[in-house]
C-alpha cells in the first residue's frame, strides 16, 4: 500500500468527513483512478489527488476548518478502539486518563520554563509545525510517535515543576 501528500490530504479532505483511510481500491478512489496503477502512475495519482482535495476543501471551506479541528484533536488525543477485549471501556478510560496527563503535564512544562530560550522556541515551533501540519493533511495519533521523546521530556519537566510546587520535597 503506497501512500503520498495527495492521499493523504485527499483522506483528510474528502466527504462524508470520516477521517478513515480510503483503501485504493475502495470507492471513491477506484473510480477516480480507473485505470491507473497507484506505483506506476504515482505522478499522474499525485496530481488528481491534490487536485480532488483542493475541489473538496474549496466547496465547504468553514466545514474543512471544523474538520481540522477535528483532526487536531485526533492527533493529540485519538479515542481508542478496543474490539472483543474484557474490560475495554476500564482500559479505554486508563488510556484516555494517561494521554491527557502527558499531553497535560507538556503543555504545563513547556510553559512554564522560566526562561524561554531559543532551543525552546524551536521546539515550541516544531509542535506547532508538526500540529497544524497534520490537522491539514490526516491527523493520526501514530503521527506523533517522531516527536514523543520531545513531549516526554517536557511532559517530565512539568511533573517536576508541580512536585516542586505541591510536595514537600525539592527537585532540582
Amino acid at each position: 500500500s503506497n501512500s503520498s501528500f495527495g492521499h493523504m490530504m485527499f483522506i483528510g479532505s474528502y466527504k462524508p468527513w470520516d477521517l478513515e483511510p480510503k483503501g485504493w481500491d475502495n470507492p471513491p478512489l477506484d473510480s477516480l483512478l480507473k485505470g491507473l496503477h497507484v506505483a506506476n502512475d504515482a505522478k499522474i495519482v499525485e496530481k488528481i489527488l491534490v487536485k480532488e482535495s483542493l475541489n473538496n476543501i474549496k466547496s465547504d471551506f468553514i466545514g474543512y476548518c471544523f474538520l481540522c479541528a477535528k483532526k487536531l484533536k485526533n492527533l493529540w488525543f485519538r479515542q481508542t478502539k478496543l474490539e472483543n477485549i474484557k474490560n475495554a471501556d476500564l482500559i479505554i478510560f486508563i488510556l484516555t486518563g494517561i494521554n491527557f496527563f502527558i499531553v497535560g503535564t507538556f503543555i504545563f512544562g513547556l510553559f512554564s520554563i522560566s526562561k524561554m530560550r531559543y532551543s525552546h522556541i524551536i521546539l515550541l515551533n516544531l509542535f506547532i509545525y508538526w500540529s497544524i501540519l497534520h490537522a491539514l493533511t490526516w491527523g493520526a495519533y501514530r503521527y506523533l510517535v517522531p516527536i514523543l521523546p520531545f513531549i516526554f521530556c517536557y511532559s517530565s519537566s512539568g511533573i517536576m515543576l508541580l512536585v516542586n510546587k505541591y510536595s514537600k520535597l525539592k527537585y532540582s
